[in-house]
């Protein structure tokens, strides 16, 4: 189970394929193309309230087959770094060199946003 709220994606990499599973929270047009995904204005955020509001989640259920690897991130992330090179990096690079070299193309393309990354990699027992 799967679940999120704004701008962050979370993506399935199985079988050497990168999908996206999450639902951004956005509408519009807010600027160009961006090269991870397309630029909106978000409509629902956690935080950055005084009060507390309800939030209601996008929520994705997906049985889990075999191994699996699902990347957590911000638009940090996937604001500068293509989608097609995201595939390209989690396909040459497992675990913390995975992540090491994912920062390091959002480094690379001298992105000014904050960023989180986390990649979750699941095997069969």
């Amino acid at each position: 189970i799967l679940a999120n709220v704004g701008d962050s994606a979370i993506f399935d990499f199985s079988h050497e394929r990168l999908e996206l599973l999450s639902t951004p929270d956005v509408e519009g047009d807010a600027g160009p193309g961006l090269p991870g995904l397309p630029r909106a204005r978000i409509t629902r955020a956690l935080g950055g309230r005084a009060e507390f509001t309800d939030v209601e989640l996008n929520v994705c259920v997906r049985p889990r087959s075999g191994s699996q690897r699902v990347l957590l991130c911000t638009d940090g992330l996937t604001d500068y770094v293509p989608v097609t090179k995201i595939g390209d990096i989690l396909r040459g690079a497992e675990g913390s060199e995975a992540v090491a070299a994912l920062l390091g193309a959002v480094f690379d393309a001298g992105a000014p946003d904050n960023m989180t990354v986390q990649l979750i990699e699941t095997v069969d027992a």
